[in-house]
């Protein structure tokens, strides 16, 4: 077989408003007047330093990866390549609960020491997508982690 392939954004963009970074300025500027009172200079660094990186990091676009399933194995973008032996199981989150237009397969590798690999594929490549791995590895129950759903709520 030929393999599938699709492109996807590496992950879920969530336009942030402005109030959002108000709120995440308010509470940098809570905890930083908070580790100055306690005299804790090395935490308030840490404080502005995430503050800058959540501002930076909120803003960003996320590329669009390109993916090829085959037989033999996995291709994200033009890197990283994991063969099919390495794969243990999947889930994918078929009812789109945490991206409607791009869910989550979740693949979960023999090694447990490495940690599950999270890809997107569009809800209309789904369906081929999860054939083609359960021809391969078993599939088990997909269910968002709390970080997941905590992201979510935070707009993150």
């Amino acid at each position: 077989m030929p393999g599938i392939r699709w492109e996807a954004p590496e992950f879920e963009h969530r336009p942030k408003t402005a109030g959002w970074y108000w709120t995440t300025v308010v509470i940098a500027v809570v905890l930083l007047a908070l580790a100055i009172w306690q005299k804790s200079f090395l935490f308030a660094l840490f404080i502005i330093i995430a503050e800058v990186l959540v501002i930076v990091w909120g803003a960003i676009e996320p590329p669009t990866v390109k993916f090829e399933l085959t037989d033999k194995g996995l291709r994200v973008g033009e890197r990283r390549y994991y063969p099919m032996r390495e794969l243990h199981s999947f889930s994918a989150d078929s009812e789109g609960i945490l991206d409607p237009a791009y869910p989550e397969v979740v693949i979960r590798f023999r090694h447990h020491f490495r940690t599950p690999l999270r890809i997107k594929a569009p809800m209309s490549w789904l369906p081929e997508v999860r054939r083609e791995l359960q021809a391969h590895i078993p599939e088990e129950h997909f269910e968002p982690g709390m970080t997941e759903v905590l992201e979510r709520y935070l707009g993150f």
